[in-house]
């Protein structure tokens, strides 16, 4: 008795050449669209197992609570301090922090506060940016590309006004990303204590060099939460910037951030800043409601209590190597969140969304980028050496 046929078509194959990425991308990984990050996920506590690191109090105002607005005086304008001192840290997967919990099996994502905060705040974007995902084994480690654009801090990058991309204007969006990043850098050393008193975080730098390096001070948290009901766990390593003691002797973790004034002609900050400090916050927030999302979601998981705005300004309209301090104002985190309309809980939804994505692949490096002028994210896979220096020069 003949058998019976049964239907079978052969898959379509494709080959790619250049053996870099697919030569046509699978319809479920064309593209993650920014919709269902719409949805949350419920998270505990974090587990707080590690504390690295120390901050410097915070000098100048360190003797004021965090709910405190300062008064601005414009004679108390100071001169920004430029720091040639690196610092930088290492990245998830070169972390000997993260790489020793990943052994041992603490979690099963590994990233920093920078990157993950990237991710959480994805839909308020609105350049391009991307990160590099490294499935190795059981783990997930999320790191920045060095020299990507998430080495930068944008400048107004949702005002009303788009700044040109002219890289040789000083007020195109490349100088001013430049002057951004020094600028914040700045700051968030200026406004320390010179007396050289630390708070300890009960561990030494896992970052530092050899003796007599000159390093930003910085704190460093690595806190773990788990990701709703049967989600995987992921470690951070958050950074916190200074410490702060309260009048009744508590001391607290603060978060130092720079808002930088380049359009001197129409903010004129050193007029509105005593009369309108509020709404200038909130119209900064507005200009730049990812880069201050970021900042904030970032204070929020390092489970800093304050975070200290400083008004920086450029001395002169054209001199964008020139800044002086104007004013310092104090926001308590999560009040700021409101403020801004920022929710954890669906920061950490959309954090989900993407390491699961991720943790479906099969092992290797992707990259995730955020389209340019869609509200999309794009995966592709690609090689093990991708982005690594020796690979970047050929």
């Amino acid at each position: 008795m003949p058998g019976t046929g049964i239907p079978y078509s052969v898959p379509e194959l494709h080959d790619n050449s250049d053996g870099w990425g697919p030569s046509t991308v699978p319809e479920h990984l064309q593209g993650v669209p920014f919709a269902p990050f719409s949805k949350t996920d419920k998270l505990g506590k974090a587990a707080d197992w590690t504390n690295t690191n120390f901050q410097k109090y915070s000098g100048r105002y360190n003797q004021n609570p965090v709910a405190t607005v300062f008064t601005f005086f414009q004679n108390e304008e100071v001169r920004a301090a430029r720091r040639s001192g690196g610092g930088a840290a290492a990245a998830a997967a070169d972390d000997p922090v993260l790489r020793r919990l990943a052994s041992e099996g603490a979690a099963r994502v590994f990233a920093t506060d920078a990157v993950l905060s990237s991710l959480m705040c994805a839909r308020s974007s609105v350049y391009s940016w991307d990160v590099v995902l490294t499935r190795a084994g059981e783990s997930l480690f999320i790191d920045k590309r060095d020299g990507g654009p998430l080495d930068l801090l944008t400048v107004n990058e949702t005002a009303p006004e788009q700044i040109p991309e002219d890289r040789d204007n000083i007020n195109g969006t490349q100088q001013l990303a430049l002057e951004a990043t020094a600028v914040n850098q700045s700051l968030s050393q200026q406004l320390l204590a010179k007396d050289g008193g630390k708070h300890e975080l009960g561990a030494p730098n896992p970052f530092a060099g050899e003796e007599g390096e000159d390093l930003a001070s910085a704190g460093y948290r690595y806190r773990k939460w788990t990701l709703g009901p049967n989600g995987p766990e992921v470690a951070v390593r958050c950074e916190v910037n200074a410490a702060l003691t309260t009048p009744k002797g508590e001391v607290q973790l603060a978060s130092l951030k720079a808002l930088n004034e380049w359009n001197l002609k129409e903010t004129d900050w050193r007029k509105k800043l005593d009369q309108s400090r509020a709404s200038m916050l909130l119209t900064e927030a507005k200009n730049n409601k990812n880069k201050m999302a970021r900042w904030t979601a970032e204070a929020i998981m390092a489970g800093a209590e304050a975070i200290k705005w400083g008004y920086v300004s450029r001395a002169g309209l054209k001199d964008n190597s020139n800044h002086a301090v104007l004013n310092v104002q104090t926001s308590k985190p999560r009040d700021f969140a409101s403020q801004i309309q920022l929710s954890m809980d669906h920061c950490w939804g959309v954090v989900r969304a993407l390491v699961d994505l991720a943790l479906a692949q099969p092992e290797g490096k992707y990259l995730l980028l955020k389209d340019p002028n869609k509200e999309l994210l794009r995966l592709y896979a690609v090689p093990g050496d991708a982005f690594e220096a020796h690979y970047a020069d050929e």
